[in-house]
């Protein structure tokens, strides 16, 4: 949860010049992005739909140690379809392309930063080091 208020306090200080967006609405908003199925932030699916837009190596990228490649504003448009970025933007009254421009920042920052020092695994359901990783992706870093 940490994680999302970060990515919530974060995207509010990208998008909202005005003051006008709240911190419990942008977490909310965000939540409805980033949920699965099931409701809870959804972190190997979003990875998993990344790698579906052929770009294995900006997701690297994000998952190593080092400088994290940009993704484009149409690039989250199509991460997340049409429909949800413009729940998020009618949910928080902003436009879409600002959306999209925080978004193509900050979903690389949120999944390196859910990568580091195990995050992610313990999101996955556990396993140790990359080959737990490896592992809870169904082999996606094998």
């Amino acid at each position: 949860m940490e994680m999302l208020i970060n990515l919530a306090k974060q995207f509010i200080e990208d998008v909202d010049g005005n003051g006008k967006i709240e911190l419990p609405e942008a977490i909310s908003a965000l939540s409805g992005l980033l949920a699965g199925p099931d409701s809870n932030l959804d972190i190997a699916g979003l990875m998993g739909k990344v790698q579906g837009l052929g770009l294995d190596s900006v997701l690297s990228s994000w998952l190593g140690s080092g400088a994290n490649e940009a993704i484009s504003g149409g690039q989250i448009q199509q991460l997340f379809g049409e429909d949800k970025i413009a729940t998020l933007c009618q949910q928080l009254n902003i436009d879409s392309e600002i959306a999209q421009q925080a978004l193509s920042k900050l979903i690389p920052m949120f999944i390196d930063q859910s990568s580091s020092e195990g995050g992610i695994a313990d999101l996955l359901g556990g396993g140790s080091g990359i080959e737990g990783l490896g592992n809870a992706l169904g082999g996606f870093l094998k």
